[in-house]
């Protein structure tokens, strides 16, 4: 009998699948951006979505390429990638509900959606800050 072993994604593998369906949220956020300019809407806002979430995705994308040569332990490698695809992931998702509800997070106080909004853009403002952090020493150690 003959098993092959599954061999386990690479971050890059995860920074790369993650990122493109980042950039399909984005596109998708294209839609209700279009309907919100046509109806005087929160175009603001879904401009942000559709164009934030398509760049978060391809910087998730192009960051595949850069995890391979990153001069750090595998764990650190692993927490590089999962810190910005969390950080990424969150960041959308609060965009996401601020366009649809109107709540922009932007200070404390104001409805249960604004502060859940403020608290998701701080956790993905953590998060990314942890990955830029191993990047930027990653790099550094590169050859």
């Amino acid at each position: 009998m003959c098993t092959k072993l599954r061999r386990m994604p690479s971050p890059a593998n995860h920074l790369v699948f993650h990122g493109a369906l980042l950039v399909l949220v984005g596109l998708l956020a294209g839609i209700p951006f279009a309907r919100a300019i046509k109806t005087q809407g929160r175009e603001v806002a879904w401009r942000v979505v559709h164009s934030g979430s398509t760049m978060a995705g391809i910087l998730l994308i192009a960051l595949a390429a850069v995890a391979p040569k990153l001069q750090l332990p595998a764990w650190a490698i692993s927490t590089f990638a999962w810190s910005m695809i969390a950080g990424s992931d969150v960041f959308v998702i609060a965009m996401v509900i601020a366009a649809v509800t109107g709540a922009r997070g932007l200070g404390r106080g104001g409805s249960a959606t604004n502060t859940a909004v403020l608290v998701l853009y701080q956790a993905g403002a953590v998060l990314t800050l942890v990955a830029s952090s191993l990047l930027v020493l990653g790099a550094a150690r590169a050859p």
